[in-house]
């Protein structure tokens, strides 16, 4: 995938205990390599993406397939590369429910940077009620920023739904 190469060094820790902290996710890692950043997902805190400073690092721990965080066991996997389109810092995300607001997109987002913009397009129901297209836009301030969320969050349970995210065709 094109942009994904900045992102090798990262991995997907699932099924963290609840309350874990960067910390304890850190030191857990800290056998495979230098780990420069984690951050814990806020739409589902069992997970978080766990930077390394190399490319080999990242692949150590995934081979390992898994590694114990405060007494459990976690899967490891790399990040999804379902990435379409080129690069860009502004996302479209689909399948979202009908009564979803700017707010929680953005909280979801935020976890992987500064979200610049969010807008959720609504069309009037027959009933009169103002519902969600069932798509956004997520504009966060860099491209590595969204690819890192993009990788981490398409395919996941938003809400509910499983949502898939693109970058926005410019």
């Amino acid at each position: 995938m094109a942009g994904a190469a900045a992102l090798t060094n990262a991995v997907v820790a699932t099924d963290l205990p609840d309350g874990t902290s960067k910390d304890a996710i850190s030191e857990a890692f800290s056998e495979h390599g230098q780990v420069i950043k984690v951050r814990i997902l806020k739409n589902n805190e069992t997970e978080a993406v766990v930077t390394f400073s190399t490319e080999e690092e990242s692949k150590a721990a995934i081979a390992a397939g898994s590694i114990t965080v405060d007494g459990k066991k976690v899967t490891v996997r790399a990040p999804k590369q379902k990435a379409v389109g080129k690069p860009s810092n502004v996302l479209v995300v689909g399948n979202l429910p009908v009564n979803v607001t700017p707010g929680p997109l953005k909280k979801l987002f935020a976890a992987f940077g500064t979200v610049t913009n969010v807008t959720v397009p609504r069309a009037k129901e027959s009933k009169g009620k103002w519902i969600s297209k069932g798509y956004g836009g997520v504009e966060l301030s860099t491209v590595f920023e969204a690819t890192t969320a993009l990788e981490a969050l398409n395919g996941s349970v938003f809400n509910g739904r499983t949502i898939s995210i693109r970058y926005l065709k410019k």
